[in-house]
């Protein structure tokens, strides 16, 4: 019996071993977890937005290099630009080995016709460094005329400068700070008539590859023209010209243009409508002829369905369009402004004419280049928003909606949290808010990092007052709370607040103010009040079944042991009974 004894006790050490050991598993990872995440996201915030400054020293003559001259021929004898980049003390340089000049920056200087050489040397305490260019000037080789992009282009040399720098309209490339050599392989050209429109090349273009240049003549007055509404290239005698580009025509008048290729409708393969907003057209051409534009004639709408009752019936509309943006957060300096896109399409098989509208609380502070839009089905259209602060606003955080209406009221909303901080704020302030924390339930605590920065020239530490709130979309504060910071350069250090039970789901934000001295700084993060997902630890999921099969298999064995016992316990010897006689002596 004392066996069978031994034999239970083993078998239910041999189950509980494996059970404790899967619990102390899984306390041991829940505890490598919760350090985990309070190390790497409540203590020390993301590491990865921690900046790193080194500066590295180098011993030996200063750096120096060249930009401009470069190697070539150059179509002036005035005004070339000197460009360079030194880390020298001093820099300076000579032209032929003539009188050294000291610089303080670029330049343009004056060369003879023929060849020239450029020295240029810096020195610091190491020792000295030198460069050299030679170039050639030769002003008649070429005339480049560009009547209708500088006035009274048609003359040479340094009138022709002057005219380049002086009377310059627009973006026009600056063709005579180039060689020769460059202007068969030109980079960004552009050509900018402000009043009427412009082109910009997406390929480097060859402007000798024309058919006067054998006359030593760049003619653009002959081969390109734009006015209003139109653009010209003749590619047939400027084929270096005839190369993919953005085109932009100013001050239309159209509700909905679309884009003409030698008078006929252009194929969205040949011309894509890039934006149109303000009067400007912005298109791609993949190659050069004749461009214009005119308005898109209106489609004839289907006759919409009719739903019976009484004596008439009800127009049923409907709508299916979208804005590419769900909102925008912006933070802006009393004074400042800035522009976002908002990219609506049509999705429907109806044309819509949509109004768009801010809500009250940040209508003061937008504005639209265009308040009523019409999308065609399958159109797109940008709407340009413009957020500007006046000098005298509030700063604070203000909270409110775009709102896109049909003629039968559907709504779509893009959410907007603009934050207004002072024009010269003393201070800045950021605030991180780590992953886990973004979206928690009701009732549950949300953690966050503050950093201040001295922004000003405050030299002493000083106290500013900083205030913690929880807001809801609508702009209503839901809790709050401040105190007295004491701050010298910088400061960061870690909030929590718990969120209140009553609170419905959806978005809210969390918003720091930093006052001192009348100025504000401020910074918000939104948080989204909903359901955990579903945490993954970090050990593999196989290592919590390895116990439990333990466990089975020890379990099997008990039973088999127990089984044993009590058949052997049934099988008792047998025992004969032996009587013994007593014999009687004679």
């Amino acid at each position: 019996m004392k066996r069978g004894l031994w034999i239970v006790i083993l078998s239910l050490l041999l189950i509980l071993v494996p059970i404790l050991f899967g619990l102390t598993l899984i306390n041991l990872n829940l505890k490598l977890k919760t350090s985990s995440e309070l190390n790497a996201e409540i203590v020390s915030g993301k590491a990865s937005q921690s900046n790193v400054a080194m500066a590295i020293s180098v011993i030996g003559p200063p750096y120096l290099q060249i930009n401009s001259p470069l190697n070539g021929t150059y179509l002036i004898s005035q005004g070339i630009p000197l460009n360079f980049e030194s880390e020298g003390l001093t820099t300076w340089y000579n032209l032929n080995e003539g009188e050294n000049i000291t610089l303080n920056g670029n330049i343009n200087i004056n060369a003879s016709s023929g060849n020239n050489v450029l020295y240029l040397f810096a020195n610091n305490s190491y020792g000295l460094t030198q460069k050299q260019v030679s170039f050639t000037i030769n002003a008649t080789r070429v005339k480049v005329i560009l009547d209708g992009f500088n006035k009274n282009s048609e003359s040479n040399d340094e009138s022709q400068l002057e005219n380049q720098k002086k009377d310059k309209k627009g973006e026009t490339t600056q063709i005579l700070d180039y060689t020769l050599e460059q202007l068969q392989q030109l980079d960004n050209f552009v050509l900018d008539d402000v009043l009427n429109g412009k082109i910009e090349f997406n390929e480097p273009v060859n402007l000798t590859d024309n058919e006067d240049f054998i006359q030593g003549v760049i003619n653009f007055t002959k081969n390109v023209n734009i006015s209003y509404n139109f653009i010209r290239i003749k590619s047939e005698s400027f084929p270096g010209l005839n190369k993919p580009a953005v085109l932009t025509l100013n001050d239309l008048t159209f509700s909905n243009p679309r884009i003409l290729k030698d008078g006929e409708v252009c194929s969205d393969l040949e011309c894509v409508i890039m934006d149109y907003s303000r009067g400007d057209l912005i298109f791609l051409v993949s190659g050069f002829s004749t461009y214009s534009a005119e308005e898109t004639p209106e489609e004839e709408i289907p006759i919409p369905e009719r739903t019976s009752g009484g004596g008439g019936g009800i127009f049923k509309r409907d709508y299916n369009f979208k804005a590419d943006q769900e909102q925008f957060s912006i933070k802006l300096k009393q004074g400042d402004n800035e522009f976002r896109i908002l990219n609506i399409t049509n999705y429907g098989k109806q044309r819509v004419t949509l109004t768009l509208e801010g809500s009250p609380a940040i209508d003061n502070f937008l504005k639209f280049n265009q308040r009523v839009i019409t999308l065609n089905p399958g159109e797109s259209k940008l709407v340009e928003i413009d957020f500007f602060v006046r000098e005298d606003a509030n700063p604070n955080l203000y909270l409110g909606e775009i709102l896109l209406k049909t003629d039968t009221e559907v709504e779509k909303r893009v959410l907007i949290a603009l934050e207004i901080t002072s024009s010269n704020p003393l201070f800045d302030v950021r605030i991180y808010v780590p992953e886990k924390y973004l979206a928690i339930l009701p009732g549950d605590e949300v953690y966050y990092t503050i950093e201040i920065f001295n922004l000003g020239d405050i030299k002493d530490e000083v106290d500013v007052e900083v205030e913690y709130n929880l807001m809801s979309t609508k702009g209503e504060i839901v809790t709050s709370s401040h105190e007295s910071m004491a701050v010298r350069t910088k400061l960061s250090y870690i909030r929590n607040k718990k969120i209140p039970d009553h609170l419905p789901l959806g978005e809210y934000l969390v918003y720091v103010t930093v006052k001192y001295s009348g100025e504000v700084a401020s910074a918000s993060q939104s948080i989204t009040l909903g359901k955990h997902e579903e945490t993954e630890y970090p050990l593999p999921s196989f290592i919590y079944i390895i116990p439990l099969m333990i466990s089975m298999v020890a379990l099997v064995m008990l039973i088999l042991l127990l089984v044993i016992l009590i058949r052997l316990s049934k099988k008792k010897p047998k025992f004969k009974r032996i009587v013994l006689k007593k014999v009687k002596r004679r």
